[in-house]
């Protein structure tokens, strides 16, 4: 086997579901390079029925980005904090702080949409299997195989930006790369 070419990065976001995704967007709002990469396929979002629960400031960043999914928001304009047998409660209503929502309630797959909608055209590797990951006072670089091809990225950060970390070698080692 060949030595696999190797690309430079700034920044590698492991993790290309909302939040991996807006990360890259705000970083090339900046001017950084960054490179999603993701195991699953650029589609595997489209039937996502999760809803999420959005800040206010959330939307001002989705915005920024030219992201926010006007459509599919849902506002949240009171929140009523209490314990069923407890004493006292809280309101909270998006008038007293001037707000036009406290927050707001989205579907993944419609977040994400907006937000794929927006990437770079090779801001994403997709439906890739991270093979190896190994760092340098410098540098971390990832191998990743994609269709049976060995393709490695060198970065000067390592973003963890999947859901919930797998308890695989390959996430310990993402992890312990990334904190040095």
């Amino acid at each position: 086997m060949t030595e696999a070419a190797v690309e430079d990065v700034d920044i590698l976001i492991v993790g290309a579901g909302p939040v991996g995704m807006t990360l890259n967007l705000a970083l090339a709002a900046g001017g950084r390079k960054s490179l999603l990469v993701d195991r699953r396929p650029r589609q595997a979002q489209q039937g996502d029925p999760r809803a999420l629960a959005l800040s206010h400031g959330a939307r001002q960043l989705l915005e920024r980005i030219r992201a926010w999914p006007t459509r599919a928001a849902t506002p949240i304009e009171t929140i009523h904090v209490s314990q069923k047998d407890g004493f006292g409660r809280t309101v909270i209503d998006r008038a007293d702080y001037d707000l036009p929502a406290l927050g707001y309630v989205v579907r993944y797959r419609d977040l994400a949409a907006e937000l794929a909608a927006q990437l770079a055209a090779d801001a994403l590797l997709d439906a890739v299997d991270i093979v190896d990951i190994s760092h340098d006072d410098d540098h971390v670089s990832v191998s990743v195989r994609r269709e049976g091809a060995l393709r490695t990225i060198r970065a000067k950060v390592l973003v963890h930006a999947e859901g919930t970390p797998a308890t695989t070698r390959r996430s310990r080692s993402a992890t312990t790369a990334s904190t040095r």
